[in-house]
């Protein structure tokens, strides 16, 4: 944990409206690369968005991106789309609860030029 950035950290999860279920079961591995490509990024060299903004963009980018991939858009999807964002605080209990439990790492010994 010692590479965290000293910062408030959050945790946001994007959902697709049940209405894209069908499209993403017929096209996972498509759709689901759109999933991961329209939840990264930034917009116009800015970084921070309330929830309403990131979930207004989110399904901006990832209806575009659907439409881009050749795939048809479900006949009535929802406007409003659910972005969901809760601080973690510092992220240490995320970050544990979120990756498994790994052994420490051993540290290779220096290797000693004396003879002994």
């Amino acid at each position: 944990m010692n590479k965290q950035v000293p910062a408030e950290y959050f945790l946001l999860t994007f959902t697709l409206p049940a209405e894209f279920r069908a499209l993403s079961w017929a096209h996972q591995s498509v759709v689901y690369d759109l999933l991961m490509r329209c939840c990264r990024g930034k917009a116009k060299g800015i970084y921070l968005f309330n929830h309403q903004a990131l979930a207004k963009v989110f399904r901006a980018k990832m209806l575009a991106a659907i439409e881009a991939a050749g795939l048809a858009l479900p006949g009535r999807h929802p406007k409003d789309w659910v972005v969901d964002c809760k601080s973690v605080g510092s992220g240490e209990k995320a970050l544990i609860s979120r990756c498994p439990a790994e052994p420490p790492l051993e540290v290779p010994k220096p290797i000693s030029s004396s003879r002994s």
